[in-house]
């Protein structure tokens, strides 16, 4: 089976949402609360962040249709640090869970990255270096 480029993207996106609480989990579907950035001296420290996606909702999300039959959820946890210089590091672990037919395979993926940062019109922008 092939995943969609929108779970691929929703694994970068949830590296990129900072608040003190970016992801709020209610009844099973993923609500995405961000802050506004305003300027980088807002950013500046470490935050953390944790993600799930539903099965529903990756359906959703997804370019192609899900097979009959499989279920596909998504959980993520992080942490990016940014630094007053305009730099900044991330760590994350994402695990994508497919099943079918009882059978569970887990896809684990390490997410670590670190560049620049800048927040233009209430928009941050990483760079990855």
């Amino acid at each position: 089976m092939r995943l969609s480029i929108s779970l691929l993207v929703l694994l970068v996106a949830t590296g990129c949402n900072r608040s003190a609480d970016p992801f709020a989990t209610t009844e099973g579907e993923q609500t995405v609360q961000t802050a506004a950035a305003t300027s980088t001296d807002a950013l500046v420290g470490s935050w953390t962040y944790s993600a799930y996606v539903t099965p529903k909702e990756v359906a959703r999300l997804s370019d192609d249709p899900i097979p009959k039959g499989v279920e596909i959820d998504m959980t993520a946890e992080g942490s990016s640090t940014y630094h007053a210089n305009g730099r900044y590091d991330t760590n994350a672990e994402v695990t994508i869970r497919v099943r079918q037919a009882g059978q569970e395979v887990p896809l684990r993926f390490l997410r670590r990255d670190a560049g620049t940062y800048e927040v233009q019109n209430d928009v941050l922008f990483e760079t990855v270096s």
